[in-house]
């Protein structure tokens, strides 16, 4: 059980520091340099869904999670279906979730299914985001973290986790 909690602490430390090696600068207008490359929003995601293995135990919900997360992501930088084919595609993608959703076995993967089914449904319909669609985008995303957070044991590992949310929707946002 120490070695568990230590391990844990040891993980929560180390995915801290890279998000604060990740992120350096603070956004504004005319320093969107200072934002992070998309790679490092990917390699966030990763880290975020990793450290959470010993809290989240279902591979499928960390998957869901990271999936969702990558959708968001994609979503909000503006990716869109520009074919009748590709919007195909992407209705069975949701379809083929919406269908996984009543199999899910815990809060996590259920969140991490509708934000990506919300994600998804936003990239078919092929137009710009509206300040609704990004409400209800965003509201996914938070009930997602909601989530997460709550399967975490103390509030250093709750800190942590929220400010790593924080970090991909400050990468996202960029963009």
């Amino acid at each position: 059980m120490v070695n568990h909690t230590i391990r844990r602490a040891l993980t929560v430390t180390a995915t801290a520091g890279l998000t604060a090696g990740l992120f350096m600068g603070v956004p504004t207008a005319a320093g969107a340099a200072t934002c992070p490359a998309r790679e490092a929003t990917k390699a966030q995601v990763t880290a975020l869904v990793h450290q959470l293995r010993a809290d989240v135990p279902s591979r499928d919900a960390r998957q869901a999670l990271r999936a969702a997360l990558l959708a968001a992501a994609k979503t909000a930088r503006g990716a869109q279906a520009d074919s009748p084919a590709e919007r195909a595609v992407l209705g069975k993608q949701v379809s083929a979730l919406a269908r996984t959703l009543s199999d899910a076995e815990t809060a996590v993967e259920r969140k991490a299914i509708v934000a990506q089914i919300v994600a998804l449904r936003h990239q078919r319909q092929g137009a710009g985001l509206t300040a609704e669609e990004q409400t209800k985008l965003k509201a996914a995303v938070d009930a997602m973290r909601t989530a997460v957070v709550k399967t975490l044991d103390t509030p250093e590992e709750r800190r942590a986790v929220t400010s790593q949310f924080r970090a991909i929707n400050h990468a996202v946002a960029c963009d």
